[in-house]
């Protein structure tokens, strides 16, 4: 049941209400405790890895240094097991020897908890995964920080190779992004590219994006944390896919420029090739599509962060395939793509 205040009962709340909860089962919950979906949990546990932000004129972080550590409504000690790197915020550069932060310096640390916390990367919930280190001495708030996540001990966190290399398999792979609004059209010409590719005796797959929302993406929405986690687990799996000898293609509206470039980059470093393809179909054309109504509800005011409305689509600048209405239909298309293909292996 939901209590409202005075006692009365209510079918429902909302966020910033005050209400009181009663659950069927006879758990033990305190301050600091959380409520979540089963397929929605945060991470629990005593070491995170985290980007800090020094307050404090009068002290330095260093290594081994202890702070009262105020999550959500939860305070815990905690330790700094060790800084990764100082940041230069003018030219980037991670200054991996930098022995401390001083004041306005920003680094990443491991820190260590004395209790467990109930916590999520900061680039997908800014209330869960921010902090605020304070001085057990003085009771001042000496740094803020971005939790990025659990930290992984290097000792037992490391990847195993395979016996068998790139070429001693059947076919050599490779990731083919189609970006794009929604109804431009994509997942049509990766539909027929895979038809087409496997036909011809060549392993590929089709990696598209409401598909993963089914399952491997299931528990992400649209907020623009959620699409940046979208874009990189797709791409971590499209990676797998390549390095296994497939074809992956993807298709994925993938709005932020730096999201796809940084799935680009991940081939890149694994020496798997990635080709970059921008649907470019032109807004007033998705939208006399609209093949899943999306665009009529997002005008109506039905469907909030709507790509192309009222959320953003970064373009890609320098796309390896620009694919336009005028260049025919889904079957041409997917001809001008296998073609590319065929020229990005020479």
């Amino acid at each position: 049941a939901v209590w409202g205040p005075g006692g009365t009962p209510v079918s429902e709340a909302f966020a910033g209400q005050a209400v009181t909860l009663e659950l069927a089962d006879q758990i033990d919950i305190g301050r600091g405790d959380l409520l979540a979906r089963p397929a929605n949990r945060p991470h629990v546990g005593q070491e995170l890895d985290a980007m800090v932000c020094w307050f404090s004129p009068d002290t330095r972080l260093t290594p081994d240094a202890r702070f009262t550590l105020q999550h959500t409504t939860r305070s815990t000690r905690a330790v700094v097991g060790r800084l990764d790197y100082r940041l230069d915020v003018n030219t980037l550069h991670r200054d991996e020897n930098a022995p401390a932060l001083t004041l306005n310096e920003i680094g990443r640390v491991r820190l260590r908890t004395q209790q467990p916390l109930l916590f999520d990367p900061y680039r997908r919930n800014r209330n869960t995964g921010s902090f605020i280190l304070v001085d057990e001495t003085t009771n001042n708030t000496v740094a803020a920080g971005m939790i990025l996540g659990p930290s992984q001990n290097e000792a037992s966190v490391v990847w195993h190779g395979g016996a068998v290399t790139r070429d001693q398999r059947p076919s050599r792979g490779m990731t083919v992004w189609l970006t794009g609004l929604s109804g431009s059209g994509k997942s049509s010409v990766a539909v027929e590219v895979e038809r087409r590719l496997v036909a011809s005796g060549r392993p590929a797959y089709l990696l598209d994006g409401d598909n993963l929302r089914h399952g491997l993406n299931a528990d992400l929405g649209f907020s623009a944390a959620d699409r940046a986690e979208n874009v990189r687990r797709v791409a971590a799996v499209a990676r797998l896919m390549a390095d296994a000898g497939m074809v992956a293609l993807v298709s994925l509206v993938s709005p932020y420029r730096a999201d796809r470039d940084a799935a680009r980059a991940a081939h890149e470093a694994a020496g798997l090739p990635f080709l970059e393809v921008f649907v470019d179909t032109p807004l007033a054309v998705c939208e006399a599509r609209d093949p899943k109504g999306m665009y009529a509800r997002a005008r109506a005011g039905e469907i909030a962060h709507f790509t192309g409305i009222d959320d953003p689509y970064e373009a890609p600048q320098s796309p390896d395939l620009l694919l336009r209405p005028e260049d025919g239909d889904i079957t041409a298309q997917a001809a001008i793509v296998l073609a590319r293909m065929d020229r990005a292996e020479r």
